[in-house]
C-alpha cells in the first residue's frame, strides 16, 4: 500500500499537481455492531440528531434513537409496522418531529418527539407529491420538507404537513439534472444536492434554479495514511467516484461529502473549494459511509458507517485541525 501511495505522488509531482493527504481523526465516541436486538445495526442509512443530542438512525423497518452517549433509549415504527422494508433519510424539524423517508412505502412519515405517528404523505408514481424511491430528506428554517427521489430523479419540496408546493429537476448530466439524488441539505438559502451517479453535490436558491455545483473536477493525488489498507481509486475527474451519500455542513459554511467506497470524507469550503480530506483512526476507518448530520451547536459530526456497523461522532474542531496539520 505504501509503495502504491509514493508511486502515486512521485507521478502527481513529476505532472505538476498537488497532493492532497487522507488525515485519520479521532472520534469522539464509537457505539454499535451487527445483530437484530436493541441497539444493534443491520443496514442503516440516515442519520440526524434533534435539540436534546439524541441520534436517531434508520436501519431497514424502524428508526432506532439514542442518547448522546449512544445508549439506546427507543425504536420508532418497528412493532408498528409503519415502515416497509426500507427506512432510509431521515431529518428533525424545530419541533424535534421526526420526518424519514419510507421507501418501499413510497412515502415520508412524520413522527412526533415522542416517537408518535402523526402523518405520511407520498405514494408510488411521477406525478406531484408521488414518489418512485424516496431517499433524502432535510427541512428548513419554516419547517419545510425536502425530498430526493432516487429514481425518479428530482426534489420535490413539501409544507410541514405534507403538502406539495413545487419541484425541482430531471434525469441527466447537466446543470440542474440529476442520476440518482442521494441526499439533501439547507444552508444560507441554497439547497444542496448529492448527485451520486454524476460524482458531484449541486446547489439550487430557494425556488430551486440551479446555481452551481462542488465536487466534480479534481486535478489532486491522494496519499492514503499508512496501513490504510486499500488504494484510493480516483479517475482524476471527480473527488467522489460515483459515490457521494451524506452531506451536510457546519456552522461555519464547510461542506461535509461521504465518499462511500472510498471510506473518506471530503471537506469543502463555501465558496467550493476542498479543504481537506479524512477518516477515522479507528481500527478499520470508514467503509462503506452512508448518512452525515451536525448537532445543533454544530460542534459534533455524526457518520453512519455501514462498512463496520458503528457510528462515528466526531468534535468538529479537532477534524479542523488534523486537516490545517502538515
Amino acid at each position: 500500500m505504501r509503495e502504491i501511495s509514493l508511486l502515486l505522488i512521485l507521478i502527481c509531482l513529476l505532472s505538476g499537481c498537488t497532493v492532497e493527504k487522507i488525515k485519520e481523526v479521532k472520534p469522539l465516541l464509537v457505539f454499535g455492531e451487527r445483530g437484530k436486538k436493541d441497539g444493534q445495526f443491520m443496514n442503516f442509512d440516515g442519520i440526524a440528531v434533534d435539540s436534546k443530542g439524541n441520534i436517531y438512525v434508520a436501519d431497514i423497518k424502524k428508526v432506532q434513537v439514542f442518547d448522546e452517549k449512544g445508549k439506546f433509549i427507543r425504536s420508532i415504527g418497528l412493532k408498528e409496522g409503519y415502515f416497509k422494508n426500507e427506512v432510509v433519510g431521515v431529518a428533525i424539524n424545530s419541533k424535534d418531529f421526526l420526518i424519514c423517508a419510507d421507501q418501499n412505502n413510497y412515502r415520508y412519515n412524520i413522527f412526533d418527539s415522542q416517537g408518535q405517528f402523526i402523518s405520511s404523505f407520498g405514494s408510488r408514481g411521477t406525478e406531484e407529491g408521488k414518489f418512485l424511491k424516496p431517499q433524502g430528506v432535510c427541512v428548513d428554517d419554516k419547517d419545510n420538507i425536502y425530498t430526493a427521489d432516487n429514481e425518479a430523479d428530482r426534489v420535490q419540496v413539501f409544507s410541514p404537513e405534507g403538502k406539495f408546493l413545487f419541484k425541482f429537476g430531471k434525469t441527466g448530466s447537466g446543470k440542474g439534472e440529476f442520476d440518482e439524488p442521494e441526499s439533501i441539505t439547507i444552508y444560507k438559502n441554497r439547497i444542496y444536492v448529492a448527485d451520486e451517479g454524476n460524482g458531484r453535490i449541486e446547489y439550487f436558491d430557494m425556488t430551486g434554479t440551479y446555481l452551481g455545483e462542488t465536487g466534480r473536477t479534481s486535478v489532486k493525488a491522494i496519499s492514503l495514511p499508512d496501513g490504510y489498507g486499500k488504494e484510493y481509486e480516483k479517475d482524476y475527474k471527480s473527488y467522489f467516484a460515483r459515490d457521494v451519500e451524506g452531506i451536510v455542513f457546519d456552522k461555519e459554511g464547510f461542506l461535509y461529502g461521504a465518499n462511500e467506497d472510498e471510506g473518506v470524507i471530503d471537506l469543502f469550503t463555501e465558496k467550493g473549494d476542498l479543504a481537506g480530506i479524512f477518516t477515522s483512526n479507528e481500527q478499520g476507518g470508514l467503509k462503506k459511509i452512508q448518512g452525515l448530520a451536525v448537532n445543533k451547536e454544530g460542534t459534533k459530526l455524526y457518520v453512519c458507517d455501514l462498512g463496520n456497523v458503528r457510528i462515528q461522532i466526531f468534535d468538529i474542531k479537532t477534524i479542523k485541525e488534523m486537516i490545517k496539520s502538515n
